[in-house]
């Protein structure tokens, strides 16, 4: 007989079972409840499992959240969001969410990996390779913005990383935890419940202080209204940690934190590329613009990846591809396919972003047609000039 769930969190549900699911082991624990690797006994693959504990356990607000979580995620179809597969409530009434079970590091603990390393040219590849990553995140935030969401509460913590060989570099970037996520009123209406009794709800009231501290926005701070440049800021205080070692701001006070977001100008631009050794003006431009004041000042997530993209290929003609990008690592196939993969998106990023595909193409084309035109007008002569030696034996 299976043992059914008999509290929110806590060890002493491992090995207990919910529905379909039997959880194995505690992956992490936060405010609201806590995560777990569970496995499903009919499919026997691996999930996470994210349940409900302590006072919130089977608050309904809370529920409600943890819905919306769920559907918001569920709604953005990117490989680059966290897939969610089912959502319930235990026997005792505590609400769970199951998602897809992450093999990797979040990009606070890549950043925790780095400054421990003796060696400073080791250092500078790591941060150099996170940059790169920091792409993908931005296009699909982009998507997400274009979908009615605004994520609030980009940060490390939220961001995983995981070996994919079937993109440029061998590494993706998922997006997790929406569970402060906000969805603009007209894409809300248009959701529908997929569980029965439930609806989704609006996250947060106004006037209602949500996010981390050390990446909130102005406008956070000030519990005024949000869209996407509210991410671009978040984005924009990683971006500076990941080339700096720390986030923009910094103290030991709430309020003091605050007024450094509301008022107070990043540390100078210039020096945020000592930690990788390269000039890059660009980066420095995009990173203050991103952490401007006030977000009509900021630029659009695409705009961001554009730029980034930018950023990208500056590096590789600086200090060339790394090595994951030169040797991409294949899970389930050759590696002579999983360079092919590699090889042909870097074509087709060639082909969109430089032009230069679209030049070689037609030059190839004109070519082909040069040498078919010169095939055949050599055949046209060679059976003209043999119409001609037979007129003059028939002559004779």
């Amino acid at each position: 007989m299976s043992r059914t769930l008999s509290s929110g969190g806590g060890r002493e549900m491992l090995g207990q079972e919910i529905g379909n699911y039997r959880i194995i082991r505690e992956l992490g624990r936060g405010s609201s409840g806590t995560v777990y690797e569970g496995l499903d006994v009919e499919l026997g693959r691996r999930v996470a499992m994210k349940v409900l504990s302590g006072p919130l356990g089977r608050d309904p607000h809370a529920m409600k959240r943890l819905l919306a979580e769920a559907r918001i995620a569920s709604s953005l179809h990117s490989p680059n969001i966290v897939s969610i597969t089912g959502f319930g409530r235990t026997r005792h009434g505590y609400g769970y969410v199951v998602m897809e079970f992450l093999d990797g590091k979040s990009l606070a603990q890549r950043l925790s990996d780095i400054e421990p390393l003796p060696d400073a040219a080791e250092r500078r590849a790591r941060r150099t390779t996170l940059l790169r990553l920091c792409r993908q995140i931005a296009t699909s935030m982009n998507a997400v913005h274009e979908g009615g969401i605004v994520h609030r509460d980009l940060k490390p913590e939220n961001l995983f990383l995981v070996t994919d060989p079937y993109v440029i570099g061998g590494e993706r970037a998922k997006i997790l935890d929406f569970g402060m996520a906000k969805a603009q009123e007209d894409y809300a209406r248009d959701l529908r419940p997929p569980f029965p009794g439930l609806t989704l709800f609006e996250p947060t009231q106004a006037g209602t202080v949500m996010g981390t501290p050390a990446y909130m926005a102005p406008e956070q701070w000030r519990a005024m209204p949000v869209d996407g440049r509210t991410d671009v800021y978040a984005l924009g205080c990683i971006l500076h940690e990941i080339v700096s070692g720390r986030p923009p701001f910094l103290a030991n006070e709430l309020e003091l934190l605050k007024t450094q977001h509301l008022l107070q100008p990043p540390p100078p631009l210039h020096s945020l590329t000592e930690r990788i050794g390269i000039d890059l003006p660009c980066l420095t431009t995009l990173v203050r613009r991103m952490l401007a004041k006030f977000k009509e000042d900021r630029p659009w997530m695409k705009e961001v990846s554009e730029s980034l993209l930018q950023i990208e290929q500056e590096l590789e003609q600086v200090i060339g591809p790394t090595e994951e990008q030169r040797q991409p690592q294949s899970v389930g196939m050759t590696t002579g396919s999983a360079q092919g993969v590699v090889r042909s998106r870097f074509l087709r990023r060639i082909w969109f972003h430089s032009g230069q595909g679209f030049r070689v193409l037609m030059s190839f084309f004109l070519m082909c047609l040069l040498v078919i035109g010169v095939c055949i007008g050599r055949f046209y002569q060679t059976r003209s000039g043999a119409q001609e030696e037979r007129s003059l034996v028939q002559m004779r």
